[in-house]
């Protein structure tokens, strides 16, 4: 079996992922050119659930795009979550904003 060069992970990591398919329940990245994941065979979810699944996969693997799996994994032994980076993100914001100056930065 030939490997498709276009397929290794730096290259897929590139790639923006849709949740497409039977259902929508696969995901598929760069145009629905190359497969990645499937939610369809759990027979213990109901369809709702895994039209979910495949959306959220979709939705994160396009949060991380261009990012490598080591600095993913990273964030998450440092614990850091979604929402954590959410919560600093938006206080930056409003620091910016409001044009207060963060703690140590005076």
């Amino acid at each position: 079996m030939r490997h498709d060069p276009d397929q290794t992970i730096e290259v897929m990591s590139t790639y923006t992922a849709q949740a497409v398919g039977h259902r929508g329940r696969t995901v598929r990245l760069n145009g629905g050119k190359v497969p990645l994941a499937t939610a369809t065979y759990n027979r213990s979810q109901d369809d709702k659930t895994k039209e979910q699944v495949a959306a959220r996969i979709a939705a994160l693997w396009n949060l991380a795009k261009g990012s490598s799996t080591a600095d993913i994994e990273a964030l998450v032994d440092n614990g850091i979550t979604l929402s954590k980076m959410v919560s600093m993100a938006l206080e930056n914001h409003s620091e910016h904003a409001s044009g207060t100056p963060r703690a140590g930065q005076q």
